[in-house]
């Protein structure tokens, strides 16, 4: 017996005495993603997201012991619909702040299109929906999506590992190796997309989250989303009038399935593909996983891999 009680107050002591991992609060999957492909198994991440759909999410008060000890809270601000009402609870630690927007080159929240001025090649933008009857609409600012450029990722990655290193110079050489390998799946990713522009200029997509718009100018795709508000506002009927003129008028013949779409916008998409006679393609926005992905190992890489798949058969 006193065998057993020397045993246990040994057991508790080296428990009190184990280094505490950091920890990483993320808002979205694909920020997950870069910290585990980074950090491995010596760095755990908090979600601060309930929901899988970004538009509609809430926060998750789950989170708020662990943003206590958080050490990096990785955010985009006009990202989450809930961060202007819980900003105090999300920034009540001592945690470094690491916001996405400030670090990569996010785009307006406008549409580009490409015209050939004298042999160059030059982006006009313009909104998404030329009509007073939008300018009520509270959108983005920037286009948050900045994770579906592999590009993009590259430049968060950097700064993430820079802040890794300086905080945790022990692990340096793990971050490196880990780095090296990311930075040459992310550039291949964009090297393959890059052919989507050899192989067609006439990609064009409706979507119901505004989640594309980084494809535009990144890889020449054109995109019409439909829900306009950073809050998944569904749009009145005259806003809907004239974005499926818009549709009608470009012949825009293919809209993405995003799987994680509310009950709500699921039936606006079905009222869309009827309407219109979209075919239907399945693309994911990657703010989260499901539960399919998980069951089947997918992850950032492999689900992008997907997207460009798809992309590649509607452009040919």
């Amino acid at each position: 017996m006193k065998k057993s009680i020397i045993g246990l107050v040994l057991l508790m002591l080296l428990s009190a005495c184990a280094p505490q991992r950091p920890l990483i609060c993320v808002s979205v999957y694909p920020m997950e993603y870069l910290v585990k492909r980074l950090g491995g198994s010596f760095i755990d991440v908090c979600q601060l997201s309930d929901g899988d759909y970004m538009l509609t999410s809430q926060f998750n008060t789950s989170s708020l012991e662990s943003l206590k000890e958080a050490d990096l809270i990785m955010y985009f601000g006009q990202l989450e619909p809930y961060f202007d009402i819980y900003r105090d609870d999300i920034f009540v630690s001592e945690a470094k702040r690491m916001d996405i927007l400030s670090i990569t080159p996010a785009y307006p929240f406008k549409r580009f299109e490409s015209v050939n001025v004298g042999g160059v090649k030059l982006w006009v933008e313009n909104r998404y929906y030329e009509s007073v009857l939008f300018d009520m609409v509270d959108m983005y600012q920037q286009d948050p999506y900045v994770w579906l450029d592999p590009i993009n990722m590259l430049s968060i990655a950097k700064s993430l590992r820079d802040f890794l290193i300086e905080n945790y110079p022990e692990n340096e050489a793990l971050i490196n190796t880990n780095f090296t390998s990311l930075q040459n799946d992310l550039v291949l990713l964009d090297a393959q997309y890059q052919l989507l522009k050899n192989e067609t200029s006439n990609i064009k997509i409706v979507s119901i989250s505004p989640s594309f718009g980084h494809w535009q100018k990144a890889y020449n795709i054109q995109v019409f989303p439909v829900v306009m508000s950073r809050y998944g506002v569904i749009p009145n009927s005259a806003q809907l009038n004239i974005i499926k003129e818009t549709i009608l008028q470009n012949e825009v013949r293919y809209i993405a399935y995003e799987a994680n779409l509310s009950d709500e916008h699921r039936e606006l998409f079905n009222q869309l593909v009827e309407e219109l006679e979209l075919t239907v393609i399945n693309l994911s926005n990657l703010t989260a996983l499901s539960e399919s992905d998980k069951e089947n190992n997918k992850d950032y890489l492999s689900i992008m891999l997907e997207n460009l798949r798809l992309l590649e058969s509607i452009g040919k």
